[in-house]
């Protein structure tokens, strides 16, 4: 038998979490993993369980708060846990979609961060209303840069702008990217290939060129693979509190972790397509995400 790719390490090991905190999001994008994977519709635990968890990790340095099926700003915790994060001095990377709350969360939410080692992420899919809410279903592009002007006033500049790249807004991101870089503080990443792996029954897939070279390589399987996880000391917390090397092995399982694979990240580098699946790369504090080598 095959053993595993993924050794679990002592917790004292561990210096990087990602924390799921619920299985709600108020959006309906596309290429979600809700929509191939069955959750619960609303399910989140009580934040004092989520602390407790987070103990036993005496040694943790930083904690990235996404999730790949929801929404962090759904949980009514969520500040009681940044006032434990802050205590504790760990750096914290929010994902949000800036488009769940009333504009007085954004206040407050700013004013926590002014105190907070660590950042405010709020995403963008498009220049444009059409564009943006064409993957960002239930969004409004306006509202999610006024937000992000908000957490920017009040927590002295520490809201960051992501743009996803799919292949609809490709040309719109390449025409537009530098003029919200002048403004805001920027990243930009590609979408995991969803579509590519489950065939989702929609037009939303990765720039074409990417799109491309992994319908190439996706049936070909390859065991030489390594865990990232494992280097970086890393783990990630599902809403319901599961341990899981990361969110590829959650989604692939151990027999297609594609994009930690040797022979498919020599094939993404011929190509210079760099793949970062690090749990919090040196060039990105993203989680497992696919990047152009643009220079």
């Amino acid at each position: 038998m095959q053993s595993s790719i993924y050794n679990v390490q002592a917790k004292d090991k561990i210096r990087r979490i990602e924390l799921e905190l619920t299985s709600i999001c108020n959006l309906k994008c596309p290429l979600c993993i809700r929509e191939i994977m069955e959750l619960p519709k609303q399910s989140y635990r009580p934040i004092l369980e989520i602390i407790h968890q987070l103990n036993e990790y005496p040694n943790l340095q930083y904690v990235t708060i996404a999730g790949a099926i929801a929404e962090p700003t759904t949980h009514q915790g969520l500040f009681e846990l940044l006032a434990y994060l802050r205590k504790r001095k760990i750096e914290v990377s929010l994902y949000i979609n800036g488009d769940s709350r009333n504009d007085v969360y954004y206040v407050k939410l700013g004013i926590i961060f002014r105190e907070m080692l660590g950042n405010v992420y709020f995403t963008m899919c498009g220049s444009t209303q059409e564009l943006h809410e064409r993957y960002r279903v239930g969004s409004n592009l306006e509202r999610v840069l006024r937000r992000l002007d908000t957490v920017n006033r009040y927590s002295n500049n520490k809201g960051i702008l992501t743009w996803i790249v799919f292949n609809y807004n490709e040309q719109d991101f390449e025409e537009n990217y530098l003029q919200y870089k002048q403004k805001y503080r920027t990243e930009f990443f590609y979408t995991l290939p969803m579509n590519e792996h489950f065939q989702m029954n929609n037009n939303i897939h990765l720039p074409d060129a990417l799109h491309k070279i992994y319908l190439d390589q996706i049936d070909r399987t390859d065991y030489n693979v390594r865990c990232p996880a494992n280097k970086n000391d890393f783990v990630q917390i599902t809403y319901d509190g599961t341990v899981v090397p990361c969110s590829l092995y959650r989604l692939y399982g151990e027999s297609h972790c594609f994009e930690c694979s040797e022979k498919n990240l020599a094939v993404l580098r011929s190509n210079r397509i760099f793949n970062v699946a690090e749990a919090e790369s040196e060039d990105s504090e993203l989680p497992m995400r696919l990047y152009y080598d643009r220079e």
